[in-house]
């Protein structure tokens, strides 16, 4: 199935929405890590906090966006 272009941009408003809905920390974990590839290391250590604190954010980012993109529109 291809998507049509009303689709996409539809599907990339959606996207930017969620993660702008982010709390503030959780979208900074998710953006340092998903956009800008850093390792999850390096940002526990840039934000001062635990590895398994940065790798819980960045898991309840990505269930909040997987939820706002599956929500009906």
């Amino acid at each position: 199935m291809v998507a049509r272009a009303g689709d996409t941009a539809d599907l990339k408003r959606r996207y930017r929405s969620a993660v702008g809905q982010l709390p503030e920390r959780q979208r900074e974990v998710f953006q340092r890590h998903r956009v800008a590839g850093q390792p999850l290391d390096v940002i526990a250590e840039a934000l001062g906090l635990p590895s398994a604190e940065v790798e819980h954010l960045l898991a309840l980012a990505l269930v909040a966006i997987s939820d706002a993109l599956d929500a009906p529109r």
